[in-house]
């Protein structure tokens, strides 16, 4: 009997790189990818990758950006967050969530990072689904892309986003760094992950907070 697709979904704000880590784990350009911080995945996608016998759904989404308070951009901001909240719900009741990747540029741990944490990851971690970070954009880290991780893991759980794994990376091509970044995504995908105790959340509870903006 032919094993399950493990189903990796991919969340981050707009130019976060969700495209061009699918495309770094697929080692092909299915997802297409934007330049600077353009918005260019616009709806939901999903590739059919099969990495060393192993098959993975590959579900990139839109842009998860915070809502701001200014008009037409808060109306789009917040539906593609509602968008993504049924999407996550969807794919729950279907028994398609095995992973969620929340991606981020490598910069510093930022209070828009946690509010964004807080709508999609810590709520999808109470469900026991893990929850990862892929940090991306580091080619110029030194003396090492983990260094990023070793300075900001401690302001990162100061501001309560605690993840199940990490991996630093840059999808950039070519460098030579890439072969690593590839190593490292590959292995945090494919591994079994436990998230640690958190409190229990009814399957119809996930995601239907009431006094969320975007529900």
């Amino acid at each position: 009997m032919a094993q399950a697709p493990r189903n990796i979904v991919f969340i981050g704000e707009t130019g976060s790189g969700k495209s061009s880590v699918i495309n770094l784990i697929a080692d092909h350009n299915h997802a297409v990818v934007s330049p600077d911080a353009m918005p260019c995945t616009s709806d939901f996608s999903v590739y059919d990758v099969t990495i060393e016998r192993r098959r993975y759904m590959l579900w990139d989404t839109p842009g998860l950006n915070v809502p701001s308070s200014i008009g037409r951009l808060f109306r789009r901001q917040t539906s593609a967050i509602g968008s993504i909240r049924r999407f996550l719900q969807e794919r729950h009741r279907r028994g398609e969530l095995d992973l969620l990747v929340y991606c981020v540029r490598g910069s510093r741990a930022s209070d828009a990072m946690s509010r964004a944490y807080k709508l999609f990851c810590h709520t999808t971690r109470r469900i026991a689904i893990p929850v990862v970070i892929a940090i991306t954009h580091l080619e110029r880290a030194q003396p090492t892309m983990e260094a990023w991780w070793q300075d900001n893991e401690r302001r990162l759980g100061d501001l309560g986003l605690v993840f199940d794994g990490h991996a630093c990376l840059t999808c950039l091509s070519p460098h030579h760094r890439r072969w690593a970044s590839q190593r490292d995504i590959r292995l945090l995908i494919s591994a079994e992950h436990r998230p640690r105790a958190l409190s229990t959340l009814s399957d119809r509870e996930y995601l239907n907070d009431p006094g969320c903006v975007v529900c």
